[in-house]
Order: structure tokens, then sequence, then C-alpha cells
């Protein structure tokens, strides 16, 4: 450890499990000039996952490789090169896949994250969501966005009725934009409902979601809820749009513990005075999880099987390009040959992490595959990426 490359392997990982946050100037001690910026960058969505285990480091001439465990159980290696002045330049971070062979091993693997989680692997036949594998699937978590699949289902609803056409336009608002967009939209633009129904699902779209929602009417989305088989669509009502849980999750002033301990009715009028306010993003808050506070939408792996299930079923006649929709982003890397359709949907808040999919292999035997985590804490991106190394591994033990 008296080596450069294994001076700087220590410090990462004193940086890293501090409880001080990453910031340029202890970077700029680590880093090269030209690196500093790039470094800070990924340290800083790697802060989030400590404490962080040390595992050991390999080192070689001028260089370093870290092998760490996360504090969610995910082993991660770091590689760092050293310049001649000693100073990082070259930092590179790979997150190994956990092995998963059996069913066993998912449970084995999601209990070391520490988190509340469910999930399920259904296969469905005439409707119905047979379940083959999962844990907890009627237990009640965050659904994070989603949520955004009962939105799309009250759309293609109205589609059907007639009250809706995909070419209808929707406008563009300060107030929409304030809880962020994919789209570099201004003020006064108009989007397709189509458009604004693809952004929601393939890129989770917050504007676009407020858009639809006022398009069709939250009476509608609660009609999805109980259309589709909710468990318990009173827990959801009422249903709040993405302007309207920021406010109450994230906004200023702070009412998340007035709204933990609400009724339904005081609830709805907490909705109310936040659509009627700007809403004024609250940074010590950003990464506090709301969910705690019970402010999120929720579900079972049972219920989002449902909800995939029903909007396949109701993708007909003037409804049908919502299959097309659906697989615009599958999110997981799969064997299009094995899986010609994969209709998609997850989600990401402070705290929680939801996947879900509808996927039909080449037999033409529909599965649905979910998994839904919960933390008191946030975390980085990484854990994302390690999830669905998880989650294809899931997908190859599925009897085809």
């Amino acid at each position: 450890m008296t080596t450069p490359a294994g001076l700087r392997a220590q410090q990462t990982l004193d940086m890293l499990n501090s409880d001080w946050p990453i910031g340029p100037v202890g970077v700029g001690t680590l880093a090269a000039p030209k690196m500093v910026n790039q470094i800070q960058t990924m340290m800083e969505k790697l802060w989030w996952d400590r404490p962080f285990t040390f595992r050991g480091v390999d080192l070689k001439a001028g260089a370093a490789t870290l092998q760490l465990t996360t504090s969610y159980g995910a082993q991660q290696e770091i590689r760092i090169h050293t310049a001649d002045d000693t100073l990082v330049d070259g930092f590179d971070l790979t997150t190994l896949a956990p092995p998963i062979s059996s069913w066993r091993d998912v449970d084995a693997v999601l209990r070391k994250t520490e988190a509340r989680y469910s999930w399920q692997v259904t296969k469905v036949n005439d409707g119905r969501c047979d379940r083959i594998a999962g844990t907890n699937p009627d237990l009640s978590l965050p659904l994070a966005s989603i949520f955004k699949l009962y939105v799309l289902y009250a759309v293609a609803d109205a589609i059907k009725a007639g009250t809706v056409s995909w070419d209808d336009q929707l406008t563009v608002t300060d107030k929409g934009k304030a809880v962020g967009s994919s789209m570099d939209l201004p003020v006064g633009a108009n989007i397709s409902v189509r458009t604004a129904a693809e952004k929601m699902i393939a890129t989770s779209d917050n504007m676009a979601t407020d858009m639809l929602i006022e398009r069709v009417g939250p009476q509608a989305v609660d009609n999805a809820l109980a259309n589709t088989g909710h468990h318990d669509p009173a827990a959801m009502t009422p249903f709040p749009t993405m302007y309207e849980l920021f406010s109450v999750a994230w906004g200023r002033p702070d009412v998340r513990e007035q709204w933990q301990r609400s009724t339904a009715q005081q609830r709805a009028a907490m909705l109310e005075e936040a659509n009627s306010h700007t809403y004024q993003p609250d940074p010590w808050h950003a990464h506090v999880p709301a969910s705690k506070y019970d402010a999120e939408w929720y579900g079972t792996a049972e219920d989002i099987c449902r909800v995939h299930v029903a909007l396949q079923a109701g993708a007909v006649g003037a409804a049908a390009p919502v299959k097309k929709i659906l697989d615009a982003s599958p999110g997981v890397n799969l064997d299009r040959g094995q899986w010609p359709y994969v209709a998609a949907k997850a989600g990401g808040l402070p705290g929680d992490l939801t996947f879900s999919w509808y996927a039909v292999n080449r037999s033409g035997q529909p599965w649905v595959v979910s998994f839904q985590l919960n933390w008191p804490r946030d975390h980085g991106p990484s854990i994302t990426g390690w999830m669905l190394q998880i989650a294809k591994q899931v997908f190859a033990l599925i009897p085809t």
C-alpha cells in the first residue's frame, strides 16, 4: 500500500465511506486535473451506496483494482490508474452480476439488499396470472413509475370510447415542466397524445404523464385501478399526479408527516392545495425517501401482473398501438429470437426501485416478471444495472 496506486485506492475507499459528501476539492487531491469532473461525477453516484466493505485489492505497476461490496450486497471493482505524478488518470467501475441458477438464489441475493421486497414470475393462462415463483407477491409496496401503466390503461379506454384521439394535441406548460421531462420543449409547444404516451412509458416522462392524466381526467385513472383488478383501489385514491406527489414528497413547505397521518379526504385536500401552488423543490429532501411517509403509489406483484394482462387484452381496435408503445424500451437485454415481444415498465424514486415485464416467448406463451424493492434510504444509479443483471438471469430460468 506504499505504492502510488495503493495509496490512491485507500484514499478512494476512505472518501466513498465518509459521511462527508464527495466534492471537487476532495477529488482534486485524488485525480489529475483533466479527470476531476469525471471522477467526481462517478464517485458522487457511488457515495450513496456506502458503506462499502473492502474485499481485496489487486496491485500492479501504476494500477490498482479495488474489490468492494456495496451496502446492498453487490460486488464491485474499481480500477484505478495513476500517472507519474501519482494522481489518478484512469477510473473505471464494474458491477459484477450475482450468479442466479435457481429461484432460491433470487431470494438469497435480494435478502442481502436489506430492502423490503417482492418479486414474482407468473405464467399467463387465459388472462390469469399463475405464479410459478416469487416471494411476497401480496405485499403492497411502492410502484414508483409502474403506476404509469394505469394511466396508459385509462388513455387506451378513452381512445376506444372515442373521447380521446391519439392525434389530440397537448400543450406544454410551466407547471408541467416543473416535474421534469425528457423532451426539451418550450412552454406553449404541442405534442400528440400518442407521443406523450410513448414518452411516458419509454423514458418515464413525468410531464407527459401529467398531460395525459389531465386529458383523461383523474376519475378515468381511478376507474383503471378498479377495472384492472388492483387489490385495493381505495388505497390509491385520491390518485396523485406527478406534480401533486412531488409537491407533497419533496417540496416546500414540508408536509410529509401531515400527509402520513391524514385521512383520504384530508389527503385529497392536500393534493388540491399542492396543485394550486408553484412547486418548490426542497434540496435537503431530494434523496430522502417519501415512501416512509406513505407518499407514493402502491400495489402488489399480483396487481402488476393484472394491469399488464389487462393492457394487452385491451390493446385492440383503436387502442392497438398500446402494444408497440409498451415494447419500445424493454430495459433488459433479452434474446429477441427467444422473446420476440417484451412490454416493460420500471420506476425509481428515492428508496424505491421497481421493474416489470410482460414478455411473450417464441412459442407464444406470455409471462409477467416483476420486482419491487423499498428501502428507508436512497441508493445510487448502479443498483439499477445490477438488478437488471438479476432480471436477465431470472428470465433464463423460465421454462420454455
